[in-house]
């Protein structure tokens, strides 16, 4: 079962706190603009996981053909993108969950534009990056025209510093005396500021 949540840092309370008589959840959580994705994909589609993990997103979509990268054993194919056979197969879709940022903004631009070289014709990109770099260099990632280098820009959400300001005031209204003060500052460092999870940057692209 998949739930939803608008921000990051509501997935990770859920995860990381018992509060009260809220139940925890073990499903895979994860933010609507990925869900959005998923579920606009068709049951022909070949798509690629890039960074898979340990490769549970597949076990959540049972029906898509949804098949892994990365350099862990759970993978259907141990390798680094840029290693790995993507350019020899079929790709429709891809996505890449926080995997693509490690390096500068030219690393990133050159692996984007490697996954969408493999792409399919009107095939779909969807990727998260989160806060690896100064909050200046991070600002290269909210100009659209950035992204449409690479293809046609079907949506980008992109969290500047005000934007987690903003979610920090609303996650302490939200949460009230159910989490200490401490650990609202941990949630804010590593939920939102950071946004370890799901990237405070979220894009879709199309070839």
């Amino acid at each position: 079962m998949i739930k939803s949540y608008k921000h990051s840092w509501q997935i990770y309370v859920r995860e990381h706190f018992d509060l009260g008589s809220q139940k925890r959840w073990n499903g895979l959580s994860v933010v609507t603009q990925f869900q959005e994705f998923m579920n606009k994909r068709s049951f022909e589609s070949r798509i690629w996981d890039i960074g898979c993990g340990q490769n549970i997103i597949k076990e959540y979509y049972e029906h898509l053909s949804i098949y892994g990268i990365d350099k862990s054993w759970e993978a259907d194919q141990y390798a680094h993108l840029e290693d790995s056979d993507i350019l020899d197969c079929r790709v429709d879709d891809a996505f890449a969950i926080n995997s693509l940022h490690f390096g500068t903004v030219d690393d990133i631009k050159r692996r984007v534009n490697h996954v969408m070289d493999c792409l399919s014709e009107n095939g779909t990109f969807f990727l998260t990056l989160n806060n690896f770099l100064t909050e200046e260099e991070f600002k290269v990632f909210a100009n659209p025209d950035f992204w449409r280098e690479f293809g046609y820009l079907l949506d980008l959400y992109h969290a500047d510093e005000e934007y987690c300001e903003d979610q920090k005031l609303d996650m302490w209204h939200e949460l009230g005396d159910y989490v200490s003060e401490d650990d609202k500052q941990k949630i804010y460092t590593d939920a939102i500021k950071s946004d370890a999870l799901w990237g405070r940057c979220r894009v879709t692209l199309r070839k």
